[in-house]
């Protein structure tokens, strides 16, 4: 078997192939030669950075209150807060943009015995 890859739009499958559209033309190929299919949507990452920043942003602020509150002197607590909060929203976004991009395997072929 001779691996390549294909890109396309799935159309369909049936017990002996799988289906897809590649520009004007629809190919079948058969299941025994097909490894794995996978969805490869858009990229995510800026959602996973501005998701990861507002979790971050909240975690922060709660370090930032909670520090304040504990080590505070008459007007710090906002200081804490001022600190903490963006350091928590960087280190979120980081985190959330450095998230797997998001190709999901649809299909995976069982093991094949023999070479």
């Amino acid at each position: 078997m001779k691996l390549s890859s294909r890109q396309g739009t799935f159309t369909g499958y049936s017990e002996e192939a799988i289906s897809l559209r590649t520009g004007p033309d629809e190919i079948a190929i058969a299941r025994a030669d097909v490894l794995s299919v996978k969805n490869r949507e858009s990229s995510r990452r800026g959602r996973n950075a501005l998701l990861g920043l507002a979790i971050g942003a909240a975690g922060g602020l709660a370090a930032g209150a909670i520090g304040g509150a504990a080590y505070h002197e008459d007007g710090e607590t906002g200081v804490f807060i001022l600190v903490f909060t963006p350091i928590g929203a960087a280190a979120g976004a980081g985190v959330g943009a450095a998230l797997p991009a998001g190709a999901v395997t649809v299909y995976r072929a069982t093991s094949r015995n023999g070479p």
